[in-house]
């Protein structure tokens, strides 16, 4: 897809995201809600991190 921003165009190539469905994890408004799992490519981490509001250091 060709885009145009300030007078600069670029070619713009989304990322397809690839998800298979996985357990029912609730109901919202009476349908089963599903987690959805990512399938390859990269993996986000649920560590939490170190960040610092203010110089005052905390975790998320």
């Amino acid at each position: 897809m060709k885009l145009c921003y300030r007078g600069v165009t670029y070619e713009y190539e989304p990322q397809v995201e690839v998800s298979q469905e996985g357990d029912v994890i609730g109901r919202y408004r009476g349908c089963p809600l599903r987690e959805h799992l990512a399938r390859g490519g990269r993996v986000l981490s649920r560590l939490s991190a170190l960040l610092t509001y203010r110089g005052v250091p905390y975790s998320s």
